[in-house]
This record gives C-alpha cells, structure tokens and sequence, in this order.
C-alpha cells in the first residue's frame, strides 16, 4: 500500500482462492483481489473501484504507483480484468462447508449456503445459527415461536404459555395439578375438581356454544361470534332507520325494518325530497360559484394568453433584432478585415515608396550638382575657387559666393530647382548673392516653392554684409 494514502475504504475481495492470485490482479491500495476494476489512463495501473473512489476524495489524489496526478477523467472500468478475476476458483467463506466455484457464482452460493449464519425469523428472538439448524430451532426450540392452543386451536407464543389469553384452560389444569398431586385420581374430589373446571372453562371458552342474549331463535353460536351476531344478525337487535340521515329518528328491531319501510314510506319520500330540494339548492349555489371561478379563469386565462402573444411577439422582435445585428457586425467585421487588409496593403506600400524614396534621393543629389553646375552656367558661369552653397529649408537663407549676372538669372535657377526637386523644399527660400548689375552690391530673392510666382527681392545697402 502506498506510504501516505488515507483511504478509509477497502474494495477488494476477501475470499480464500484455491490457487496463487496473479500479481496483475492485486489492488495496490487494500492488497487484495480486485473488485470492479478500474485502470488509469497514461500509466495503465488497476485499483478497486471502492478504493479509487476513497483516493478521488482526498486532498491531492496521485496514482499509489507513480504518483502522478489523478483525476476523475483519466480512469475508467477495466471490462476485461473484471473477467478475468471473476474465473478465478474461490472457497465458501462459512466454516464446514466443502464447496468451491468460480468467484462470480459465491453470490448465488451463499444465498442457499447451509453453512451461513443467519437470524431467527421469530420476532423478538435474536439468535444466530447456520442455515442446517435454523429450521429445527424456529420450529422446536426457539421459545419466540408461535404454537396452537390444544384447547382452543388459538394461537400464542411458546415464551407466554403461561399467561397465554386464548383460553384459561391451561391456568386451569395447571393450578388442578399443583392442589391434587397427593390425592387419587379416582376420588371424589378430583371428580368435583374437575368438574369445577369444566364449568368455569365452559363459562369463558370463547369456543363454547351459547344462545343470544336477545333470546332469537339462533342457538349453538360460538361465544367468540356472538356480540358480532347482535351487531349485524340478529333480528331482535334494535337498530335506526336508514333514513335517519334524512330525518327518521324512529328506533326498532330489525325484524321490523321492512314492516317500518312499508309504512313510513311517504314521510320517508318527504325527508328524501326535502333533502333533494336541499341538495339542489347547493348544487345551484355551487354551480354559480362555479361559473364565478369560470369566468374569473377565463379571464385570467385571455389576460395570460393576451401576455403571452404580445411577450411572444416581443421577443420574436428581439430575435429579429438580433439577427439584424448579427449580420450587421458580420458585415462590420468583413469589412473592418477589408480595412486591416487595404491598411497592411497600404503600410507595404509605403514601406515600398520608403525605399524608393531613399533610392531616388541618392538619385536627386547626382542630378542637383548636374542641375547646379547648369544653373552656374546660366546665371553667371561656373564658381569661383574657394565659392561655397548653402542650402537650408523651412525659410532659411540659402547663400551662393559666385556672381549672378542679374536678378532674373538668381530667380530663374532657383525655379528650375522647385521644379526638379519639388519635395526637397518647404516654406519660402532666400538666396543672397552679388549682381553685376547692381555695382557689386549683394541682393535677396526670397522665392515660395508653392507660390513660384510670388518673388521678393531684397536690395543690402552694404556690400560686405549678408541679409537675415
């Protein structure tokens, strides 16, 4: 048995087989043979089902085996084991009795087994013996037993013989015996004793044959039988007219019942037809109480039925309700994944013109020192050694050291590069340079890519000074 387990309850059986038990069929809980089996799934070890039952209630249930958790689901009955253990040959438990079987067939043994202690069935008597005995204990000795007076034929119990209430015969012979003993059977006074006990046994033995005590003409009846003989028989016992329910108080013998009949007939068909009348009248009052209840039912019942049609129609409009939602948010939701998808779609996308873009601004400032060295060219000729560009966003200055021919050349650059790199300027841009035509004085073109129209110049009084 496993060390730890408390199982208050042990399944297996305790019979004496005729040979060694398989080791595969012994419980490891209660180490006995198994009864009903169970096996547990994963591991595949058998318990009795009493025991497997007792270990599921406890704290924290684990196989005897392998501990490893159990529980409820993972067991179940073991159809083939059972059989197997039921084919074994087992011994009759009772002491002395020589008969061996199969395991399955020990229920039906015992049941007849002569050897099996069982209880009196005698009420009041609680002595055990083996089936072999308990029929001649009950019916011969058991002092709980019942018997038959052999006087009376009526029945008693053996332990109450002496204060038996059938008949006092017996209490009778029993006190003539203990006053006579010394005397001789044939003496007088044995004859008057017994003849003094025939008189009173004949004055209490409900047996014995007397008359009516309402002296009919029925004789011989047995004293047991007589007072339901005045009650129910005899003629000369006086009774009450059946219609006494109705009204008829008259009191006679019932030797007279159908002379009494015949000539209160009238007055009895009044009492009828009054108590009809009375009847009558409270089946009309009940009827109307009836009809009442009826009614009131009746409208009970519209009201509920009313209820009932206008909850039904209720609910079928919430049914409809919630159907309309359903598809509604199957729709919201097609159509919210339709967006997740257009949304990831898109975020590839952009990631796509992400990389492009970084693709083609690598490509855009190869073209800018094309497009500057062009522009150079057009607005005054190449830099001049040691000129420095100076390009700054967002309405910064943007500074060129070389010598435009005119303001119209500075503004006409500065629009060939909005129009080449439209992204790569935001807000107004501001070029400071010298102009020829101005006499060596430096001049501001203020130009906003999104309005290219709209130029401001800006003439610096001061030669050796930038604006801004």
């Amino acid at each position: 048995m496993a060390v730890g387990q408390n199982v208050p309850e042990l399944g297996g059986y305790d019979f004496e087989f005729t040979s060694k038990v398989p080791d595969e069929f012994e419980c490891s809980i209660c180490q006995s043979t198994m009864k009903d089996p169970i096996q547990i799934v994963g591991c595949g070890h058998r318990l009795c089902k009493i025991c497997s039952e007792s270990l599921l209630r406890s704290h924290s249930p684990k196989c005897p085996i392998d501990r490893e958790p159990l529980s409820r689901e993972k067991i179940f009955p073991d159809s083939a084991c059972h059989r197997k253990i039921l084919d074994l040959t087992v011994k009759c438990p009772h002491v002395g009795c020589p008969w061996t079987g199969e395991l399955r067939a020990v229920q039906k043994h015992q049941e007849q087994c002569l050897f099996k202690m069982v209880e009196c069935p005698n009420t009041g008597c609680k002595e055990k013996l083996t089936r072999r005995d308990m029929n001649n204990h009950k019916k011969r000795e058991c002092i709980w037993r019942t018997d038959s007076c052999e006087y009376c034929q009526g029945s008693y119990i053996v332990k109450n013989r002496q204060s038996r209430e059938c008949c006092d015969t017996a209490d009778i012979l029993q006190r003539l015996s203990v006053n006579v003993w010394f005397l001789n059977f044939d003496s007088l006074l044995i004859k008057v004793l017994l003849y003094d006990f025939l008189q009173h046994h004949h004055s209490v033995c409900r047996k014995f044959p007397v008359k009516c005590t309402n002296n009919c003409t029925l004789e011989n009846i047995p004293r047991g039988k007589l007072v339901a003989h005045i009650r129910d028989d005899c003629l000369l016992t006086e009774i009450h007219c059946k219609y006494k329910n109705l009204g008829c108080q008259e009191v006679f013998q019932r030797v007279r019942t159908k002379s009494h009949l015949e000539s209160h007939l009238e007055s009895h068909l009044n009492l009828a037809l009054c108590s009809l009348e009375i009847i009558q009248n409270q089946v009309k009052e009940q009827s109307k109480q009836i009809e009442r209840l009826t009614s009131t039912f009746n409208d009970q019942i519209d009201s509920l039925m009313a209820k009932n049609v206008e909850q039904s129609q209720q609910l079928n409009d919430q049914s409809q309700q919630i159907d309309r939602l359903m598809a509604k948010n199957v729709q919201q939701s097609q159509q919210l994944n339709d967006q997740s998808q257009q949304i990831a779609s898109l975020m590839f996308t952009v990631q796509g013109l992400v990389q492009q873009r970084g693709r083609l601004k690598g490509h855009y400032q190869y073209q800018a020192i094309q497009v500057k060295k062009t522009t150079d060219e057009a607005i005054g000729g190449p830099n001049q050694k040691g000129a420095t560009n100076v390009r700054v966003q967002g309405g910064d200055t943007m500074k060129q050291d070389f010598k435009p021919k005119s303001t119209k050349a500075i503004e006409v650059g500065m629009k060939v590069l909005f129009n080449l790199f439209p992204y790569e300027y935001r807000g107004t841009v501001k070029y400071v340079g010298f102009v020829p035509e101005l006499n060596g004085y430096r001049v501001g073109v203020e130009v906003d890519p999104d309005q290219p129209e709209a130029v401001t110049t800006e003439q610096c009084m001061e030669k050796d000074t930038l604006p801004g």
